[in-house]
């Protein structure tokens, strides 16, 4: 690399505009990059034009053989730039320089930049390192002008001569030679770059596969998948790539869903009569038509579209201050924004009419799922979700833009959340907030009745809620101490406490809560009192005599560590 970059800054003029010459050709191969007769320099390289997506583009070379750009450099940068303006009116003009500007000579560069700026042309600067990375990707171009800058990995290739090997014999190279095949597809078009997967026991990754960042184009024959991804973003959106295609009626009607909606579309080898790209990974694969499937997955920003959404009926509210929606597809009729935040109970899909089509609808999904999601969020989403099954409307503001872009009127949706259900999950996202643990609700059917007593006991403990009982059932061991006690109890009757130690609360298999906890009771009675007594008069020391305690007020819960009876004991 460091090679490569004294290389350049020692570049001759001659060298250097050719270079950038073929350099641009390679980067916007759509761009008719061509010499502009008549008003070049000596060599009659120093400026070149071509035609990109924002206009007429002309690129002035400069070959400085100084460490920094000075007075007497930006005099001639500046009547180059004079000079291509007259000469040839481009919408954007480009530097080209075989040297990095400093930090100086870039607050230059911006002040001529802004200079320009009501002119309604663009400046712009491709400097050094700009040139050595794309050199990097471009191994005809950098081995002709500049042989052996990268010596080790040449004799690497000669050696592997990966060119000998076809697509279909692949599978069948060590991982190194594959490492160059991906090289040689990259060669073929510097602006991409490329991945190769083998299907390996769990088959071929399926098509059309998962958006990623950037991806263009995927192939795959069943064994072996290649990807094409986007490498030189701004080359791509000046000299776009694209394909033309002739397609069978139902074909046809799959396009113009496509086009109308922005849905994915699969078009199978029957409706394909026609196909031509210049994708480079398409293009290099020699597809004949009606022997290969064709999807079309329509590239969407990333960026999340930040909006609070509050829930409203009558004086009810239930405010999300923030939710993160993406843009899930758009055409020409309709577009679509969805929540995607896996934690969320639920999702939200809108899909608005575009303004062409003057509706005023917009269609609204909304979708439950409760089950993995933290207890203390389905309680929020919950409220949430019982305004809408009684019929709400929803207001969407905009976090971005700070202003409400308008209310939505929804019919009452069914979700199936019963008294029951609400009340299950107030008492889990209780139980979390105040043992602050997270509780994920199970799925449906995976909860037993050891989940509900657990559930039941606990939330009385951290709410001071009671527990309705019937029966208490104890098996008492007869001491010295206590052998008079149990009759002296029943004939005087005191409040009742009884401590456990060491004990382990688990919800939906997850611990929840280790330590002591307790029962306590104000008032209450024994069963079937004549009878305990008399087995327990006539049990031995050491004898266990079992003895049912029946509440006559609800029954109290504490957790140890809280220290609740203090007051009471």
């Amino acid at each position: 690399m460091d090679s490569l970059v004294q290389r350049l800054k020692e570049i001759d003029q001659n060298a250097f505009e050719r270079l950038c010459f073929h350099l641009m050709a390679e980067k916007y191969p759509s761009a008719n990059v061509r010499h502009v007769e008549g008003v070049a320099g000596d060599q009659g390289l120093d400026l070149f034009c071509g035609d990109l997506d924002c206009g007429p583009t002309v690129w002035q070379c400069k070959s400085f053989q100084v460490t920094l750009v000075g007075k007497s450099q930006k005099q001639q940068i500046k009547d180059s730039l004079r000079a291509a303006v007259e000469s040839s009116s481009p919408r954007r003009w480009i530097l080209c320089l075989n040297i990095d500007l400093d930090a100086k000579a870039h607050r230059w560069f911006q002040r001529l930049q802004s200079s320009y700026a009501g002119t309604g042309m663009r400046i712009d600067l491709f400097q050094g390192s700009d040139i050595v990375h794309e050199l990097i990707f471009r191994h005809t171009l950098r081995s002709c002008f500049f042989p052996n800058a990268l010596l080790v990995d040449e004799v690497r290739k000669l050696i592997k001569r990966p060119e000998s090997f076809t697509a279909n014999e692949l599978e069948m190279v060590p991982g190194e030679d594959v490492e160059h095949y991906i090289e040689r597809l990259r060669a073929k078009d510097p602006r991409f770059l490329y991945e190769v997967t083998f299907g390996g026991e769990t088959g071929p990754r399926p098509l059309p596969p998962p958006p990623e960042p950037g991806l263009l184009a995927a192939v795959t024959d069943g064994r072996k998948t290649i990807k094409a991804y986007a490498r030189d973003r701004q080359a791509l959106s000046l000299d776009p790539v694209g394909f033309s295609i002739t397609l069978a009626e139902t074909g046809i009607e799959k396009m113009e869903a496509l086009i109308r909606t922005g849905r994915s579309q699969q078009f199978s080898a029957e409706e394909i009569q026609g196909f031509n790209t210049n994708v480079p990974l398409l293009s290099q694969l020699g597809l004949t038509p009606g022997e290969f499937d064709f999807s079309l997955i329509p590239l969407l920003p990333s960026s999340p579209i930040p909006l609070r959404i509050s829930f409203v009926r009558e004086e009810e509210r239930v405010i999300y201050d923030l939710l993160e929606f993406h843009l899930t597809r758009a055409g020409t009729d309709e577009l679509e924004i969805s929540t995607l935040d896996a934690e969320l109970p639920f999702e939200i899909h809108f899909v608005f009419p575009a303004p062409s089509t003057r509706s005023k609808t917009c269609r609204t999904n909304i979708n439950k799922r409760f089950a993995g999601k933290d207890a203390r969020r389905v309680r929020k989403a919950a409220a949430a979700l019982r305004l809408l099954e009684a019929g709400c409307e929803l207001e969407l503001y905009s976090l971005t833009h700070e202003g409400t872009l308008g209310r939505i009127k929804l019919p009452p949706f069914k979700f199936a959340l019963s008294e029951e259900a609400i009340a299950w999950i107030d008492m889990l996202a209780s139980i979390s907030e105040k043992l602050e643990v997270t509780i994920n609700l199970p799925e449906q059917g995976q909860i037993d009745r050891q989940d509900y007593v657990s559930a039941s006991l606990l939330y009385a403990a951290v709410t001071g809620e009671t527990v309705p009982t019937r029966e208490i059932s104890l098996n008492l061991v007869k001491s010295v101490e206590n052998s008079r006690t149990l009759a002296n109890v029943v004939q005087c009757p005191v409040s009742f406490a009884m401590v456990y130690p060491s004990a382990v609360f688990k919800l939906f298999g997850k611990e929840i809560y280790r330590g002591g906890y307790g029962i306590y009771l104000e008032k209450w009675g024994l069963e079937s009192s004549d009878e305990a007594l008399r087995l327990f008069e006539e049990a031995e020391v050491g004898e266990t005599v079992p003895i049912s305690v029946r509440p006559l007020t609800p029954m109290r819960v504490f957790l140890t560590t809280q220290q609740v009876l203090s007051s009471e004991s």
